[in-house]
């Protein structure tokens, strides 16, 4: 039977470190751009979604009490045991202490854990194996009490010693050069060297992508409601994956950085500290293991022929891609050329066969951590983090809508293509997108056929008739021309503008739209394709490249050629609709930005009409919990020949 010590003392573990935050341009007529941007963004854009993260600094005190032991939740002083305190003479003196009882234990790792402690402040790599030896004693303690899951004091102390060390462990170790994720930890102990090495269970990833390990602390991000973590044994941590200089097929889905939730747990070996001693071997391992659990798919440890509840923070991974700042939604916004290679299709996890692809696009001034409530809350639920894998498609969101379409489109294409020739999963012609706000209409232009509908609203000439280069014929190709993604069969619609917003339209907004400034190159190819083809484009075409909040305009061409689209009947339409800032809305009924008659979409087999506005919706629980609703029952209309081939891998 399970058991659970959720008063085990895991408060000493290392808090993120704060990173610092990309500096915008400080030039006057950039500062000016970005007012102008800040106040449009109140009629016409997500970017009140911006992140405002909180990270309080590492931790690294000593346990409270600290110098003294608990015995029947008194604290006593050590007087009886000074001979053997000082343990570092001999380890016969440490081996007699150990036979004694398991309070000389305790009083052994209280000494060690105080040296320890001074060490790290002197800058004494010294300290580690001072943490270790503390750690190894506190084991001991544990052990010896046979107490585990027993909240007595004693056991209590020994447990939040034995955590605080190895979080120290872990924070204080690669500083050193004594903890390497690829190795794994060096320790000098009284016998000789010892290497405690990394074992791994249950994770997707490859152990050469366990690069950095950081332990969670307190945290606090905007787009995260809830945090899920539990109480037991182990340090909670978040192993964080880099790029790699070796590039598999994979490669180029993944972000720079890929944070990932875990679980510390050493295992000592208290004989191969000590040199010859037998006492802690009664589980029977042997050596020292550092191992590390995946949360998601762990949630016991078995010690001592015991099952005890895994400590986990599933949230913390997400909370940890929360603070990145390589990717500016404003700046990209202005310049939607600025680093292409953010851009893309990426995975949050290795591609699993047995899950079906859940893809996220996000809105105008914005970017994919606004979905992190909602990826938070999907992982928290075993049945759907046993269905589903997230992906999430990151775009400038002030460029072309049917080029960031077109982007999304091919590189869907070329990951499905790679997944299969890996394993030829039929949950990868089961995807579901959800779309939030502009996010909405690049989803929508991948489950229609655009037939000659799109091209005809801003040419009069067909395609194969323009003056125009290879190159530019063929990039006119892939953004109007296109057909529905077979794999798509269900698309969530949130706060998507189907009709446009009457925002888009007013003179803030126009003029926001004018400060899109693409490279020079791709804006003097446009011109000369407007030259070689006289009274061929449409006056929107003519003028300039489009922009989303042009797109966004309710009489806009495209927008109008966009809703006549078929739409492929094979997938499910669902809609979430805000209705929160209709009290302070001119246009009725609305979410402040979207409103209600614009974000229907026809054919929708759901609605759901949530009290959110806008930039809220995608933290608000009810819309959450519908999202929930929809993957449930998408997973569970899957057709049973496919589900029956899933369970057999």
């Amino acid at each position: 039977m399970q058991k659970s010590n959720c008063q085990i003392n895991t408060r000493h573990c290392c808090a993120f470190a704060p990173k610092k935050h990309n500096r915008l341009p400080d030039s006057p007529q950039a500062i000016w751009l970005m007012v102008l941007v800040l106040l449009a963004t109140t009629s016409a854009g997500c970017l009140l979604c911006r992140k405002r993260n909180e990270w309080c600094a590492p931790r690294l005190a000593a346990p409270q009490h600290h110098g003294a032991f608990m015995r029947e939740g008194t604290f006593v002083a050590g007087e009886d045991r000074r001979t053997v305190a000082d343990q570092g003479k001999s380890p016969d003196l440490q081996k007699m202490a150990l036979c004694r009882d398991p309070e000389s234990a305790l009083h052994l790792a209280e000494s060690a854990y105080e040296r320890a402690d001074a060490s790290s402040r002197r800058a004494d790599a010294r300290c580690i194996d001072a943490y270790y030896e503390a750690l190894v004693f506190s084991w001991v303690c544990i052990d010896g009490c046979r107490l585990w899951a027993e909240a007595d004091a004693l056991t209590m102390r020994a447990w939040d010693l034995y955590h605080s060390s190895l979080a120290q462990l872990i924070t204080l170790g690669p500083l050193y050069g004594r903890l390497n994720p690829q190795t794994g930890l060096s320790i000098c102990a009284p016998s000789g060297p010892i290497m405690v090495p990394l074992t791994l269970h249950g994770f997707p990833w490859k152990p050469t992508d366990f690069n950095h390990l950081i332990c969670v602390g307190q945290y606090r991000i905007k787009n995260i409601v809830h945090e899920y973590r539990t109480c037991g044994l182990g340090v909670p941590i978040v192993v964080v994956r880099n790029q790699s200089t070796c590039p598999g097929p994979f490669e180029t889905f993944y972000l720079k950085q890929t944070p990932f939730s875990a679980t510390a747990f050493l295992s000592p070996d208290v004989e191969q500290w000590l040199g010859g001693s037998t006492i802690g071997k009664r589980d029977g391992h042997v050596g020292a293991h550092l191992n590390l659990y995946d949360p998601l798919r762990t949630k016991t440890l078995h010690c001592a022929g015991e099952s005890f509840a895994l400590a986990s923070d599933i949230t913390a991974a997400l909370g940890y891609l929360g603070q990145e700042t390589n990717w500016n939604p404003l700046l990209e916004f202005i310049k939607p050329e600025t680093d292409p290679t953010l851009a893309g299709l990426r995975m949050l996890e290795p591609y699993q066969p047995g899950k079906i692809p859940l893809i996220f696009v996000h809105g105008l001034f914005s970017d994919p951590q606004t979905y992190l409530a909602m990826a938070n809350h999907i992982r928290a639920c075993p049945d759907l983090d046993d269905r589903y894998q997230i992906w999430m498609f990151r775009y400038p969101t002030g460029g072309d809508v049917l080029q960031s379409a077109a982007t999304l489109r091919a590189q869907m294409k070329a990951l499905i293509s790679l997944c299969r020739s890996c394993n030829n999963n039929p949950q990868l012609d089961q995807i579901v997108m959800v779309g939030h706000s502009l996010g909405g209409l690049v989803t929508k232009l991948q489950i229609t056929d655009s037939q000659t509908i799109v091209w005809a609203s801003i040419s009069r000439r067909p395609l194969d008739q323009i003056a125009a280069s290879d190159r530019q014929r063929a990039a006119l190709a892939e953004e109007f021309f296109f057909v529905a993604s077979p794999s798509i069969k269900s698309v969530i619609f949130i706060a998507t503008p189907q009709k446009g917003s009457p925002y888009a339209s007013r003179p803030l907004s126009r003029l926001t739209s004018t400060m899109v400034k693409y490279s020079p190159q791709m804006t003097a190819e446009h011109r000369q394709l407007i030259n070689d083809n006289p009274n061929t484009f449409a006056p929107v075409m003519r003028r300039k490249i489009s922009t989303s909040i042009d797109l966004l305009q309710p009489d806009d061409p495209i927008l109008l050629a966009i809703q006549k689209l078929p739409i492929d009947p094979c997938v499910s339409l669902h809609s979430i609709i805000g209705t929160g800032g209709s009290c302070l809305s001119m246009m009725g009924e609305s979410d402040g930005i979207v409103p209600v008659t614009s974000a229907q979409q026809p054919g929708s087999v759901s609605v759901m009409y949530v009290d959110a506005i806008h930039t809220d919706i995608l933290r608000n629980e009810v819309a959450i919990a519908e999202v929930e609703r929809i993957l449930r029952a998408h997973a569970r209309h899957i057709r049973p020949r496919e589900a029956s081939k899933n369970s057999q891998r």
